[in-house]
């Protein structure tokens, strides 16, 4: 994903927001013009991919996350000096440690607070900004689109609790090599942000 896409996630489909910079990569791809309320029907109801042209993308987004219930997120790919990399197992599914920011929060301080109580750490170092992902879910008998800061964290603790109240039953150290098994039962904005920090490399 570039500053020229934006990819929402809605279950096992996306929607692809695009402007003209990359019009080229999608040419083969059945284009939908930018209407923000068509959009956000076939949103809650589409069982297939969508590309959505945006003559101006940044503009053209707001419009359609008007349409939802906003919600920020922030979490983080925490790493140790043996090269391995922190994940946690909630709702039968790998995930990283990640949650929602509190009332004028930032989302550095959401990230290393929500790392910590999700997996019992005490000392994170906050390294850089990774990217954004964004999904689409149902909630409170609507719709709410989410908006996750992602960053690279520093941790080299082995005392590992999970949060159980927040449904995570296991969390543990995984190296590089162990994380294309796990790629078949995580989320595809988790891929996105292994993808980003070229863990998916052969």
């Amino acid at each position: 994903m570039n500053k020229s896409t934006i990819i929402v996630y809605l279950s096992d489909f996306k929607l692809v927001f695009y402007d003209e910079k990359v019009a080229n990569d999608y040419t083969k791809q059945k284009k939908t013009p930018f209407n923000a309320k068509i959009l956000t029907e076939s949103a809650k109801i589409t069982k297939e991919d969508i590309y959505i042209f945006c003559p101006n993308l940044e503009e053209n987004f707001k419009e359609f996350a008007k349409h939802f219930i906003f919600i920020e997120a922030a979490g983080g790919l925490i790493t140790n000096d043996e090269k391995q990399y922190l994940f946690i197992y909630r709702h039968n599914k790998w995930d990283l440690p990640k949650g929602k920011l509190e009332k004028k929060e930032s989302p550095e301080k959401a990230a290393v607070r929500e790392c910590q109580e999700e997996c019992g750490l005490k000392h994170i170092t906050l390294k850089n900004f990774l990217l954004n992902t964004y999904h689409i879910y149902p909630f409170k008998n609507d719709w709410a689109l989410k908006k996750t800061y992602w960053y690279t964290m520093i941790c080299n603790e082995t005392n590992l609790v999970p949060q159980l109240e927040e449904s995570i039953t296991e969390v543990g150290w995984k190296s590089k090599i162990e994380i294309p098994a796990m790629l078949n039962n995580t989320y595809y904005n988790i891929i996105d942000v292994l993808d980003k920090a070229n863990l998916l490399d052969n």
